[in-house]
């Protein structure tokens, strides 16, 4: 716990990109917390317990199997023993965290405080050359990408808000005000699609006294990107709502508006090489259907062969996790990862109705918990369709914590699962004979007010 935190905060908030950087802290960090989770005997319990660990480990077996099949063996090779071991490694280490709920509590906090950092160094060291907000170096130099780490961490400060003391809430919604506006500078549409599917989850999710609060602050979002966005992000924005445009289609008269008419041909230029990239990773899932092309190596395979075209294949990813998966793992592989993701989302589903029964003496909190990793899963979804991240670590970050909140409700948690099995054995069972009464069923009692 003493060496995940502090990794937990470089990974999300990315300091260590812009200060001591060549000190290596968070590749030192990452070292001890391999060997704690190398000496745990959690391991095992966390890779077969339950279902996310189960198929994390088939998918970790399965990309190892595909690398003797792959375009580029050795970047394959690479990538299954440098890239997806961190992300495995993220995952184990948050599952085997203490089974307490001020360890996860902690761990929530540390996140939503990550991103704030995040957003405040978006906004002193961001790199606006694109025309968007990105990070001039690191893991976020894609606005797509910084946009989605702001959109999955924001919850969390939502957490500490409704959990914290008075001084830590007023901090926390306050850290919303930059990080939506660094959400909103990144002129990232994925992002913003995702925050209307979030905003319709939590919508779906509250109370209507939460609903209206819920409305309230997606109106001021939008309110305020009107207000504080520039005009060639605006224009960015609308393109998404534009079907059909092409880039010959945009003209401008006023010399003035020549510079938003390069913006929109961009934009469009843009979502016209992805519609490329979708529908070439879809072609290459179906040519290579069982082992794929290797893990990270969909740019390799696209060029093969492409010498003798008449134009030149663009170097680029997938820009799609989950087309990023299915051509490089094939669908044996995809079908490993997203039996994680569903098993994942499931668990947080469980997890709330568990709370909901007042079983646990400290049920709202861990409604609380839930419903925040519940809905930093669901920013996850939607913006892996516009970004390949699908062994960056972001899922399964969520995905640990997740597990390690499962193992802190025990043995209520297990108990309450039980029970719910035969309550659904004995509604689905056999019809009952004329004069034969159904065996009563224990439901959880609400101990707790």
């Amino acid at each position: 716990m003493i060496f995940l935190l502090p990794l937990l905060f470089a990974g999300n908030s990315r300091i260590f990109d812009f200060a001591f950087a060549s000190l290596h802290v968070p590749g030192i960090l990452f070292a001890l917390v391999a060997i704690l989770v190398s000496a745990s005997t959690q391991v095992g319990k966390v890779l077969s317990d339950r279902r996310i660990g189960r198929y994390m480990a088939l998918f970790t077996v399965w990309t190892f199997a595909t690398v003797p099949f792959s375009a580029w063996r050795g970047g394959a090779l690479h990538d299954a023993t440098q890239i997806w071991p961190r992300a495995l490694l993220t995952f184990l280490a948050l599952s085997c965290l203490p089974a307490s709920l001020p360890s996860i509590r902690r761990a929530i906090y540390t996140w939503g405080f990550a991103v704030f950092v995040l957003a405040v160094l978006a906004k002193k060291y961001g790199d606006f050359s694109m025309g968007r907000l990105a990070l001039p170096q690191g893991e976020f130099e894609n606005p797509n990408d910084l946009g989605m780490a702001l959109l999955m961490g924001f919850p969390y400060l939502i957490f500490v808000a409704m959990e914290a003391g008075i001084c830590l809430r007023l901090a926390a919604l306050g850290g919303l005000i930059p990080v939506f506006w660094a959400l909103l500078q990144t002129g990232s549409r994925g992002a913003l699609l995702a925050l209307g599917v979030v905003t319709a989850f939590l919508f779906l999710r509250c109370s209507p006294a939460g609903r209206i609060l819920v409305v309230a602050g997606f109106a001021a979002v939008l309110a305020a990107a009107v207000v504080v966005l520039p005009h060639r992000t605006i224009v960015r924005y609308t393109i998404l709502f534009k079907a059909g445009t092409d880039a010959e289609q945009l003209q401008a008269d006023d010399p003035n508006e020549m510079r938003d008419v390069k913006g929109e041909e961009a934009t469009v230029a843009s979502s016209n090489a992805r519609y490329d990239l979708l529908i070439a990773s879809l072609k290459m899932t179906l040519q290579h259907p069982i082992v794929g092309v290797g893990i990270g190596q969909f740019m390799a395979a696209r060029h093969v062969g492409s010498e003798n075209l008449p134009y030149k294949i663009s170097w680029q990813p997938t820009h799609n996790t989950y087309t990023q998966i299915s051509s490089e793992t094939g669908l044996v592989g995809f079908f490993f990862y997203m039996a994680a993701f569903v098993g994942c989302f499931r668990l947080g589903r469980q997890l709330e109705r568990f709370a909901k029964a007042q079983i646990h003496p400290q049920w709202r909190t861990i409604s609380r918990m839930a419903f925040c990793l519940r809905t930093s899963l669901v920013s996850f979804a939607v913006t892996s369709f516009f970004a390949s991240v699908g062994y960056s670590g972001m899922f399964q970050t969520i995905a640990g914590l997740m597990l390690a909140l499962a193992y802190a409700c025990e043995p209520y948690f297990s108990q309450w699962q039980e029970q719910q099995k035969q309550f659904k054995a004995t509604v689905s069972g056999p019809m009952l004979r004329p004069g034969e009464a159904a065996a009563p069923v224990r439901l959880p009692a609400r101990r707790f007010a």
